[in-house]
This record gives structure tokens, sequence and C-alpha cells, in this order.
């Protein structure tokens, strides 16, 4: 059984289609690629926070693109949105 991350999951969508609408919201629509990109730009800021593989990280934050980038930025610096 082949497993994957959410964090791959969204690069590999990205990569094949950066234009790809992922989240519609009240705010408009962000694509697969600006997703994917603030994830990462989340990600790194965390790590240099000191959040670690498997970490915990607390989330309050209402469903929309806030939401989905912490989530994603969370699990690409390695640990798990709570």
């Amino acid at each position: 059984m082949v497993t994957r991350t959410f964090s791959a999951i969204l690069a590999d969508r990205a990569a094949a289609d950066p234009d790809e609408p992922i989240v519609v919201d009240a705010e408009g629509t962000m694509t697969a690629g600006e997703v994917d990109a603030a994830a990462s730009t989340l990600a790194h800021a965390l790590v240099d926070r000191g959040v670690r593989q498997d970490d915990l990280v607390s989330v309050s934050l209402p469903n929309g693109r806030d939401m989905v980038t912490a989530c994603f930025g969370i699990w690409r610096a390695g640990a798990t949105p709570q």
C-alpha cells in the first residue's frame, strides 16, 4: 500500500496544474499554486519557530483560505493540525 501525505498531494496538484482552483471562499478563489506557495511559506515559519515532526499545532480559524493554508502549512512542516 502506498501512502502519500496531504502536502505531497497538494505539491503534485500544484505542479500538474498551478491554476487549478482549490479553495473558493468569500474572498475569492485560491489556486493550487497559490495554496502550495502559501503553505510552504507558513511551513518554513513554523519550523523556524521550533515546530518539529509529529508536533501538534492548534488552529482556531473559520473555514476558508486561512484554515486550508494553515493545515497544509502544518502538514508540510511535518506536524499535525489540531
